[in-house]
Order: C-alpha cells, then structure tokens, then sequence
C-alpha cells in the first residue's frame, strides 16, 4: 500500500516529506484523496519524525481504495519498521504543590 525512501540531510536540516500517487492509483480525485490522507497521517506525527531526513512516501495502487484509518495505521507501521518514528513520551506539565 505504501513505500517509504529515506535519505540523511545533515544533522541540523529540517525533516522534508514527499508524496507520490502514480496513475496506477487511480484518477487524480482519488490520487489527490489518497495523497491528503497519507499527508494528514505524516503531519499528525511529524514531531515523531528525526530531524535531518528527506522522506518520499511512494502511493501503491492499494491506496486508492483505502480508508483513512486504513492509511493511518499503515504510515505508522512503515515509519516504525523504518526507524523513522521516535516515540517520546509527553513530560508532565504539572509541578508538584507544595
């Protein structure tokens, strides 16, 4: 459904993400549905992403028919299994009374 490819950029760079949805995918209304629900997907987790990396997320004909939810879970599978996804768990905001 999805093809991650990942490039180094320099360690103080920006993370940049790309997204292709080939005619394979469909026509353009469903090519452009597909790509704003994997960018959507991205963006919701784009603070998890390392910094310094070029990432083009690459649509398969699968992802055409797909549901958001679907495409969801399949990004953060792929950007896990990838190493791309840093899970940082939330600091407490909550200072202790006293």
């Amino acid at each position: 459904m999805l093809v991650v490819a990942a490039h180094p950029d320099g360690p103080e760079a920006i993370t940049r993400v790309g997204f292709v949805a080939g005619k394979r995918v469909g026509n353009a209304v469903i090519r452009n549905k597909a790509r704003r629900r994997v960018r959507e997907a991205v963006r919701a987790r784009y603070e998890q992403l390392p910094s310094g990396r070029d990432l083009v997320l690459i649509l398969r004909s699968s992802a055409g028919a797909a549901s958001f939810e679907t495409l969801d879970q399949t990004v953060v599978q792929l950007l896990k299994r990838a190493g791309l996804l840093e899970i940082r768990t939330p600091e407490c905001a909550a200072s202790p009374s006293g």
